[in-house]
């Protein structure tokens, strides 16, 4: 299990497990978390590029999951991060 330094800006805690990489959000469907511009950003990039770069969002009764598949490395995890990171902190959706 991988933990983010920053809680306020990626979901936590994040797990890669089978080569699936899971990051969960806020389990508190009432959590501000879900108003922040940060949450919005995340969605809208997995909406416009996931499928292109192998993301998707899973909903669980308890919590809202961002999943890549076929993950084979930590620096692939890493390199994952810092594209969320990047959108996270960024105005625009990288190409």
């Amino acid at each position: 299990m991988l933990f983010c330094k920053n809680k306020d800006l990626l979901p936590t805690p994040l797990i890669l497990k089978g080569g699936k990489l899971r990051c969960y959000f806020v389990g508190d469907p009432q959590s501000s978390f879900y108003e922040t511009a940060h949450f919005n950003k995340i969605i809208q990039f997995v909406g416009e590029k996931g499928r292109i770069m192998g993301f998707h969002l899973k909903q669980t009764n308890q919590n809202l999951i961002f999943v890549q598949d076929e993950v084979r490395s930590l620096k692939q995890v890493m390199r994952t991060l810092e594209v969320l990171l990047g959108v996270v902190e960024k105005q625009d959706i990288p190409n």
